[in-house]
C-alpha cells in the first residue's frame, strides 16, 4: 500500500501541469457562471450562453481524452513504465495509479463548478420542493462521460504507434458525448455508460493477452459508437417527414349536430369534426431561447428530432404542476397554486400576485402550504389526513370545455379505487362510491393528451353567403373525460362522482400496414374534447360556437371528439360519438411518405439507416415494438420501435404474412451483413484462422452486421504474410506449414558462398 501511495504521488508531481489547467479553466468557467447568473434570465439566456452550455460538456470530453493520450503517450515515450515493470510493481498498479491520478484532474475540474452551482442555486434558486436534485445528476453523468472519454484516451494511445495517430481517435469523442443528449442524465444515461466504462476499464487493467476480452470491449465500443449516428440518421428522417406530412384527419358533417341544422337550404359547408398534429414536439429549449435566427434554427432542429432525453429530462425535473387562475371574475389579483405530490399527500401551495407572472416564477418562499389526503387537509404532513397511492389528478386547462378548474380538483386514488373532489379553497375532500379493482385503471382525468401536440377542432356550419348557422353557443360540460389504460374514455360527473361508461374507445390510428393500438402507452398523443350547445333562444350568441365566448350555463351534452396519434407521429385518426357512446362515424389521415417534397429521399435514407442496424437488433425491434411508451421509444438507441419492421406489428392478417413481411424489410441488411461476413471469412482464411474462428466471425458478422465487420478490422491478427514457395499465395511465417496449402517451412541451408567481395589490398 505505501509503493501505491508513492506511485500516486510520482504521478500527482509528473500530471502537475494538468491539475494548473483543470484549476484554471474551472476558475474561468466559475466567473461565467456568476456573470451569467447576475445578468441575464434564467427563462431568456443569452445566444452566447447557450453555447456555452452546449459546448462546455465537449470540452470537458476533449480535455480527458487528450489527458489520457498525454499521459499514456509520455509513458510509453519516456520509459517509466518499462523502468517500473522490472520492479516488484505490476501492471494493474501502474494503471490504477494513472486512473487515480486521471479522475482527480477531472474532479479538480468539475468538483469547483458543481460545488459554485450548489451554492447559487441554494441562494438565488427555486425552494428544492418545486424543482428536483438536478445538480447531482449532472455532475455525476458529465464526470462520467469524462472519465470515459479518458479512458477512450488511453486505449488509443496505447494501441497508436504515434501521437498523431492516436488524435485520429479523437472523433469520437463529440460522438460519445451525443449520449448525453440521446439519454438525458439519470439512470437512462447510466444504463449505457456504465457498462462502457466497465469495458474500458476492464480492457486498460488486463493485458491484450486476453484476447476474449479485446474482442468483446472492441465489439461494445463498436456497437455503442455506430449505434448513436444511425440514431439520429433515422429519427431525423422521422422527425423532419413527420413535419413534412399532413398529418390531419376530419369527418364532415360531424353527425353530432341536429338535422334539422346541417340540412338547413342555406348550408354550404356542414360542420367538421377534425385533429390535427401541429407539427414538432413540445420542448423546455424554446424556453431560454430568444427570437434570433440562430435560436430559430436550433428550436427548428430540436422541433425535428425530439422528444430527446436531454429535453425529457428538464421536463421531469419540475415537481408538481402550477395554475393560475382569478378566484372571482375581473379579479385584479391573481393565485398561482402549485400541486405537488409528496409521499402520498397532496400538497396545495398558494401564493398571491399583484399582476401577471409567468407561471415559473421563483419567488415561492411565501407561499402558503395545506397537505391534503382521502381523510381530510391539515397543515403539517401527518397521518390524519391519510395517504394516496399513485393518485391522478386532474389538470385544469384552459382550452377545455369543463367547469372544474383550481381551486377544484378530482383526484383518483388507486389504493382506496375512488374519485375524491377536493375543494383547496374551502378545504372540503368528498369521497365518492367504491369501484371495483378491474372496473377501471385510469390515467388521465380532463387532460388533452400527453405531449399536447395534437389538436381537435369541431367547426359549426356555414351558410353561402359566409355567415355562422344561428344553433347557440357552445358551453360548459357537467362531465370531466376519464382516460383508462386500454384507451377507454369514461365520462366522470364532478358533482357526484358518479362514473358514465358510454363504452367508447380512442380511435386506432392507421398506419403503414395495419393499424396501431389504441392504448394511450402506444400513442405518441391523443385529445378529447366533449361538446355541448346552449339553446339559442337562452343565449342567443353569434358567435359563441367554437370560439371560447362560452356561457356560464350547462348546456346539452351532444357527444365527444376523440384523436390519436400514431406513436411514429404521422398518422392519426379521428373519431365522433353520439352521447350514448355510438361511433357516428370516423376518418384517418391520408398522407404517405411520398405524398410530400422530398418524401422518396428522407424514406429510402431512412430505411438504408435501418438496413445498416444490427440484424439481431432489428429483429428484436419488431419483438419488443409495443413494450416502450411511445414518447420513450424515440430515446431507444439500440432498438428500433419505430422503424418500417416494428410497424409490421400493426397488421392484422395471418401470421405467416405478417413474418413474410418482416423477412422482406429485412432482406437488404440481412444481405449486406452476409457480404460484410464473406469479406470477413475471405480475410481470415489469408490470416490463416482457424475454422472455428472463422465460423465464429461469420456468425457474428450476420448477426450483428457493422459493428462486428468493425470490431474484426481493429482486431484481426497484425502479421506480415510472405510468400509460399509451393503455391504463390501469401502465407504466415510463425506457422510450420501453409494454411493455404499445408506445404511446410522449407528453410535454406545456411552455407557461406563460394565467392568473397575483397578490397584492393588483399
Amino acid at each position: 500500500m505505501r509503493a501505491l501511495f508513492t506511485l500516486i504521488k510520482r504521478q500527482i508531481v509528473d500530471n502537475a501541469v494538468y491539475f494548473l489547467a483543470a484549476i484554471v479553466v474551472s476558475a474561468v468557467l466559475i466567473i461565467a457562471i456568476i456573470s451569467i447568473t447576475f445578468s441575464e434570465d434564467f427563462l431568456d439566456l443569452s445566444l452566447y450562453t447557450i453555447i456555452l452550455i452546449i459546448t462546455a460538456p465537449v470540452i470537458f470530453g476533449i480535455g480527458s481524452y487528450i489527458l489520457g493520450l498525454i499521459q499514456m503517450y509520455s509513458d510509453k515515450t519516456s520509459g517509466v513504465t518499462a523502468v517500473l515493470s522490472v520492479l516488484p510493481v505490476k501492471h494493474g498498479r501502474l494503471f490504477l495509479t494513472r486512473l487515480i491520478t486521471g479522475t482527480l484532474v477531472i474532479l479538480t475540474l468539475l468538483g469547483p463548478l458543481a460545488i459554485t452551482g450548489a451554492i447559487l442555486w441554494e441562494l438565488l434558486g427555486p425552494p428544492d420542493w418545486l424543482f428536483h436534485n438536478w445538480l447531482a445528476d449532472t455532475f455525476i453523468g458529465i464526470s462520467l462521460m469524462a472519465l470515459a472519454c479518458y479512458c477512450l484516451g488511453l486505449v488509443a494511445a496505447r494501441k497508436a504507434e504515434t501521437f498523431t495517430s492516436a488524435l485520429r481517435a479523437l472523433l469520437l469523442v463529440p460522438i460519445l458525448m451525443l449520449l448525453i443528449v440521446i439519454k438525458g442524465f439519470g439512470w437512462p444515461l447510466l444504463v449505457v455508460l456504465l457498462p462502457f466504462l466497465a469495458v474500458f476499464l476492464f480492457r486498460c487493467w488486463k493485458q491484450d493477452s486476453n484476447r476474449f476480452m479485446t474482442i468483446f470491449a472492441t465489439g461494445f465500443t463498436a456497437l455503442v459508437l455506430a449505434a448513436i449516428p444511425l440514431y439520429f440518421g433515422r429519427n431525423f428522417c422521422d422527425g423532419l417527414l413527420a413535419r413534412l406530412m399532413d398529418v390531419s384527419a376530419k369527418v364532415s358533417p360531424s353527425g353530432l349536430l341536429p338535422p334539422e341544422i346541417e340540412n338547413d337550404p342555406n348550408v354550404e359547408s356542414h360542420s367538421e369534426a377534425s385533429v390535427r398534429y401541429r407539427g414538432g414536439h413540445y420542448s423546455i429549449i424554446e424556453r431560454f431561447l430568444r427570437y434570433d435566427w440562430a435560436s430559430e434554427l436550433l428550436k427548428e432542429t430540436f422541433s425535428i428530432i425530439e422528444p430527446l432525453g436531454i429535453t425529457e429530462y428538464f421536463r421531469s425535473l419540475e415537481r408538481g404542476i402550477r395554475y393560475m387562475y382569478t378566484q372571482y371574475d375581473f379579479e385584479p389579483r391573481l393565485r398561482l397554486v402549485h400541486l405537488d405530490e409528496t409521499e402520498g399527500h397532496l400538497v396545495y401551495r398558494c401564493k398571491y400576485l399583484e399582476s401577471y407572472t409567468d407561471e415559473h416564477t421563483w419567488n415561492w418562499k411565501d407561499a402558503t402550504k395545506i397537505y391534503f389526503g382521502p381523510k381530510g387537509f391539515s397543515d403539517t404532513p401527518n397521518n390524519k389526513s391519510g395517504q394516496f397511492k399513485s393518485p391522478v389528478i386532474y389538470r385544469y386547462s384552459e382550452s377545455a370545455n369543463y367547469r372544474y378548474r383550481p381551486p377544484k380538483f378530482v383526484v383518483y386514488d388507486a389504493n382506496s379505487h375512488c374519485f375524491f373532489a377536493i375543494d383547496f379553497r374551502d378545504k372540503t375532500v368528498h369521497k365518492g362510491p367504491n369501484l371495483q379493482d378491474s372496473e377501471i385503471q385510469p390515467i388521465d382525468i380532463g387532460q388533452l393528451g400527453k405531449s399536447d401536440v395534437l389538436r381537435i377542432g369541431i367547426s359549426r356550419p356555414s351558410s353561402k353567403y359566409g355567415l355562422r348557422i344561428r344553433i347557440g353557443a357552445r358551453t360548459r360540460i357537467d362531465y370531466l373525460p376519464i382516460v383508462d389504460e386500454s384507451g377507454q374514455i369514461n365520462l366522470l360527473d364532478p358533482n357526484t362522482l358518479g362514473l358514465y361508461r358510454p363504452s367508447v374507445f380512442l380511435p386506432r390510428p392507421k398506419t403503414l400496414f395495419g393499424r396501431a393500438s389504441s392504448k394511450p402507452k402506444h400513442l405518441l398523443d391523443y385529445d378529447v374534447d366533449l361538446l355541448g350547445i346552449a339553446p339559442y333562444d337562452k343565449h342567443s350568441i353569434y358567435g359563441g360556437f367554437p370560439t371560447y365566448s362560452m356561457t356560464n350555463e350547462t348546456g346539452e351534452y351532444l357527444g365527444l371528439v376523440a384523436g390519436s396519434l400514431s406513436r411514429q407521429g404521422m398518422w392519426t385518426s379521428v373519431a365522433v360519438f353520439d352521447k350514448d357512446g355510438n361511433k357516428i362515424r370516423s376518418a384517418d389521415s391520408k398522407a404517405t411518405f411520398f405524398d410530400v417534397p422530398g418524401g422518396p429521399v428522407l424514406t429510402i435514407t431512412k430505411y438504408i439507416f435501418e438496413s445498416l442496424h444490427p440484424p439481431v437488433l432489428t429483429l428484436a425491434s419488431f419483438f419488443t415494438a409495443y413494450s416502450f411508451d411511445a414518447r420513450s421509444a424515440y430515446r431507444a438507441l439500440f432498438l428500433m420501435p419505430n422503424s418500417f419492421v416494428a410497424m409490421a406489428r400493426d397488421y392484422e392478417g395471418n401470421v405467416f404474412y405478417m413474418l413474410l413481411i418482416v423477412l422482406s424489410l429485412m432482406l437488404p441488411g440481412i444481405l449486406f451483413a452476409a457480404l460484410l461476413g464473406w469479406r470477413v471469412t475471405r480475410d481470415a482464411t489469408i490470416l490463416g484462422l482457424s475454422r472455428n474462428a472463422k465460423r465464429f466471425w461469420l456468425a457474428g458478422t450476420i448477426i450483428f452486421g457493422l459493428p462486428a465487420y468493425i470490431t474484426y478490422r481493429l482486431t484481426r491478427p497484425k502479421i506480415t504474410l510472405v510468400t509460399c514457395a509451393n503455391c504463390g499465395k501469401p502465407r504466415r511465417p510463425d506457422m510450420d506449414i501453409c494454411h493455404r496449402c499445408g506445404s511446410k517451412w522449407d528453410m535454406p541451408e545456411l552455407k557461406p558462398p563460394a565467392w568473397r567481395v575483397l578490397n584492393g589490398a588483399e
